[in-house]
């Protein structure tokens, strides 16, 4: 079995460059290179337990990690000596130079535990980024949905105030009272449940009632307050209004006002087969609603 890769690397203290030594060389001429050639030194031995060996390839040591370490050897003995007086090398033979704070600051993996940790910390960012977008896209949906029902609660509301307006309208034109709106009553879609049967007046009660008031009042009532059928577009037949509410309500709105609001309340008759006492007094109603909220000018 082909044996395992290692990784090597040099940790540095926090107070590397605070130490009294690091400061003295630095101060010295030259010094930021020597403190280089220190740190390159540290690297070499890395992975050899902190130990650079001279191998009699150049005369000397300083001349052999000149071409390690791609400096001037003369740089090297300075720095070498440094080291050897402050007790940053030992050496006993010199050929063997030991650099103890190597062995200290070194830290080394097998590949396989560096496939793991990587393997691990890229899990560790793909969990991180699910659960942030989990928790976004929750926050958004809990806002969606709050949006979302709230507008239609606010609509189910409007819709159902609206359908009780137009079974009012409708209730109480089914019950002959004047209708307060009329696009209430023309925008319902509720059936008559009481008017089951066609629109048709008997002629014949109406001209007994007539007959028994006539007989009450002396034969002196005025003709002009007999309800009759106006016909043609404006009252198709089923609009029943005597001569003198005809002639109050031209005097009120005028001959177009008039025209168009008969016919409105035909149509309304005709299509919900509804039963309303008062046609007059319904049409006014209706005008005077329109001319309040601005819909109409005043004639």
């Amino acid at each position: 079995m082909a044996e395992e890769n290692r990784y090597f690397w040099l940790k540095l203290n926090q107070d590397f460059f605070d130490s009294k030594r690091i400061k003295k060389l630095r101060r010295m001429a030259g010094g930021d290179t020597y403190t280089i050639i220190y740190l390159k030194m540290q690297l070499l031995a890395l992975n050899n337990d902190g130990i650079i060996t001279w191998t009699g390839l150049e005369e000397n040591i300083a001349d052999e990690l000149a071409l390690d370490l791609d400096e001037a050897a003369d740089d090297i003995k300075v720095t070498l000596t440094y080291m050897l007086h402050c007790g940053l090398c030992e050496t006993s033979d010199n050929v063997n130079f030991f650099l103890p704070y190597v062995v200290q600051n070194t830290g080394s993996e097998g590949s396989s535990a560096k496939r793991m940790r990587e393997k691990r910390a890229r899990e560790k960012a793909l969990s991180e980024g699910d659960r942030h977008n989990v928790r976004t896209m929750c926050g958004q949906c809990a806002e969606m949905c709050e949006n979302r029902y709230g507008e239609k609660d606010k609509e189910k509301e409007e819709e159902g105030d609206i359908e009780q307006e137009c079974k009012c309208a409708c209730a109480r034109a089914r019950e002959g009272e004047p209708v307060d709106n009329f696009s209430d009553v023309e925008n319902s879609d509720e059936e008559d449940e009481l008017s089951t049967y066609p629109f048709i007046f008997d002629t014949s009660e109406e001209d007994e009632e007539e007959e028994g008031e006539t007989e009450e009042a002396d034969g002196q009532a005025d003709k002009g307050d007999e309800l009759h059928f106006l016909g043609g577009e404006i009252g198709q037949g089923v609009l029943l209004i005597s001569d003198n509410q005809m002639s109050e309500l031209l005097d009120c709105m005028g001959m177009q006002a008039f025209n168009e609001y008969a016919r409105r309340v035909s149509d309304y008759i005709i299509r919900k087969d509804a039963k309303i006492t008062s046609c007059a007094a319904t049409i006014k109603k209706w005008w005077l609603e329109d001319l309040q909220k601005g819909k109409r000018a005043k004639p």
